[in-house]
């Protein structure tokens, strides 16, 4: 049921940005924007670990995973992109050393804006493996580390917020929803 749970998180993100672009009223758009904000955006995040769990369990091959996240996410990201950045260059919104910054999502790490559940979803991808064999090659010990794995995270992040509270306001958006990624991979134990 993954598909079909992926699919109708996308029909509900999709759904909550155009009410909002679309400047429906807030009383009709709220609900809407709500769920699509505390859900499907979560609901990607968690399946992403659920599924990335039975994806590197099978063989456990790095090199192999991180090729397959790199065409499944960022390959079809970089077409979508494609066409915006033309129109950008060619209508003198952006020069072309911006365009190809932006398409790294590394401003976002930045606080510099950008597509941070591109760049959110690349760094989770790249730590996966270590955080997959940290807790899961000695399962004994999971449940305890997959503890200490939520909880550092919660407090990076409320150190992040109450040390740099300017920075967390820009990467907040990302930043909070990561360890649910976590739990994704722990349930798919």
């Amino acid at each position: 049921y993954r598909s079909v749970l992926m699919g109708i998180g996308a029909i509900g993100v999709v759904l909550g940005h155009n009410l909002r672009w679309c400047d429906w009223p807030t009383v009709l758009s709220l609900p809407a924007r709500v769920i699509s904000a505390m859900v499907f955006t979560e609901g990607f995040l968690f399946l992403s670990g659920f599924g990335l769990f039975f994806s590197f369990d099978k063989d456990n091959d790095v090199k192999s995973f991180l090729a397959k996240r790199v065409n499944r996410l960022y390959l079809p990201f970089l077409l979508i992109l494609l066409p915006f950045a033309v129109i950008n260059l060619i209508g003198g919104f952006a020069s072309g050393k911006s365009v190809l910054i932006d398409a790294t999502c590394v401003p976002w790490f930045f606080g510099m804006g950008g597509y941070w559940y591109v760049a959110l979803t690349l760094m989770l991808y790249a730590i996966y493996p270590l955080v997959h064999n940290y807790v899961f090659l000695d399962t004994k010990k999971m449940m305890l580390k997959c503890g200490i794995l939520i909880v550092f995270l919660y407090i990076a992040i409320i150190a992040i917020q109450y040390f740099l509270p300017d920075y967390f306001s820009k990467v907040e958006i990302g930043l909070v929803k990561a360890p649910i990624f976590f739990v994704g991979m722990m349930c798919g134990y």
